[in-house]
């Protein structure tokens, strides 16, 4: 019996080791509201903490909140993903949502959810 229980304490110290991945990227929301119009809306900010982080995809709510495209000034509609980022630069995205729950990012280097209440 106390080998069964040293075995699996042996165990479950060697599983818990530092495997779980950080994410190479931090991620930041907040509001605004729209001075002409009264309407309430969110920011997304996300900063690399990778030299080459490639975003693939962000989908907010659960795909219930849009990220808004921004119009180039050559009159082109941009293109949102995927976007390059390296170490400390990030990019900023308005979003059609009132209140950002969950961000799902999915990048070159896996998918992290981040959360707000």
């Amino acid at each position: 019996m106390k080998k069964i229980l040293l075995i699996s304490c042996l165990f479950l110290v060697g599983c818990s080791g530092s495997s779980v991945k950080e994410a190479p990227l931090k991620m930041s929301y907040s509001t605004q509201v729209n001075r002409f119009s009264g309407v309430r809306y969110s920011i997304i900010e996300i900063t690399s903490l990778s030299n080459d982080l490639v975003i693939k995809d962000v989908r907010l709510n659960k795909g219930n909140c849009v990220i808004r495209k921004m119009m180039l000034a050559n009159g082109k509609i941009e293109e949102l993903f995927p976007m390059k980022l390296t170490y400390g630069n990030s990019i900023k995205r308005t979003a059609t949502c009132k209140k950002i729950l969950e961000a799902e990012v999915v990048t070159n280097d896996g998918s992290w959810v981040f959360t707000w209440n």
